[in-house]
């Protein structure tokens, strides 16, 4: 019995691998990875060449195939019907990623892991098992990610797990394997790749971070767009990870295309030498500023 995400990656070597590869990959498919399954008539393999391939895949499964390797967005556009989702999930990421620097302090290059979990949250999620042939939270369980390195692979599918009420990172044999300081900087990711996700959840790829304004009262998102309202609804209701991550709440308010045009407010965050007044007078001021382009 096949799983779908064997089946998935077995269907992708029998139209991707070379020859000898992919015809092996069609006797699998074929006999459904049952070690008793006899030669398809068509395909021109004997009896006692079934049996080996199949024997061979029964110990192994998908280890006895050759690992493709893949970029993320290759692998993301083998399913089209969500090319453009995770695209714009990805680009609001980096946007997120960008504005709020100044609340989690997070090195670039952990930007890379984030925009890699964006791009391939739609094909990996924890409920796309078996949709569309896709192959679900495990899909990166086999392929090598091109451009990434094993911890970084690990992270990245740590990442896309973390949307899942029910995950338990400290028993994830992934999660276990990163550094301390990759397993500190996962919460944080995971938190903006959850509102990511929310500010596409019309799948209209029309609603537009403006602006992220970082207040001591919490972070504020500034969004413009036709469906923007909607957007705003989900992330008040999807984000649940921002809150116990940055100890601040998230919101978002909805602002008019002429405002969206203008350019954002500095960071109000205050310094932890600053004196309270000084940082309560400071984030007044942003305030009154923002009233009055209102």
């Amino acid at each position: 019995m096949l799983t779908s995400s064997e089946e998935f990656w077995l269907r992708w070597h029998a139209e991707h691998s070379p020859p000898e590869l992919a015809e092996r990959a069609r006797l699998v498919l074929r006999a459904g990875g049952s070690p008793a399954a006899k030669a398809p008539a068509n395909l021109g393999a004997t009896n006692e060449e079934v049996r080996q391939v199949l024997h061979s895949f029964t110990q192994q499964r998908l280890n006895a195939f050759q690992r493709p390797e893949l970029k993320p967005e290759h692998l993301l556009a083998l399913f089209p019907d969500q090319a453009a989702h995770g695209a714009y999930v990805a680009g609001l990421a980096r946007r997120l990623f960008e504005s709020t620097q100044a609340l989690h302090g997070l090195p670039t290059k952990a930007r890379r892991l984030l925009l890699a979990a964006a791009l391939l949250h739609p094909i990996a999620g924890p409920s796309t098992a078996g949709q569309n042939g896709r192959p679900g939270a495990d899909l990166l369980d086999y392929p090598a990610l091109a451009g990434f390195g094993g911890r970084e692979q690990d992270a990245i599918a740590c990442l896309l797990k973390f949307q899942r009420k029910g995950y338990r990172p400290d028993r994830d044999r992934r999660f276990k394997r990163l550094r301390p300081n990759q397993q500190a900087q996962m919460r944080a990711l995971a938190a903006m790749l959850q509102a990511a996700e929310a500010l596409d959840e019309s799948r209209s790829q029309s609603t537009l971070l403006v602006a992220a304004d970082l207040r001591p009262e919490g972070v504020s998102l500034r969004l413009a767009g036709p469906s923007a309202d909607g957007d705003a609804a989900a992330l008040a209701r999807l984000s649940w990870l921002w809150k116990a991550v940055f100890n601040l709440p998230l919101k978002a308010t909805v602002v008019p295309a002429d405002v969206a045009s203008q350019p954002a407010p500095a960071a109000t965050l205050p310094d932890r030498d600053e004196p309270i007044a000084a940082a309560i007078q400071r984030a007044l001021a942003t305030a009154l500023q923002d009233w009055q382009a209102c």
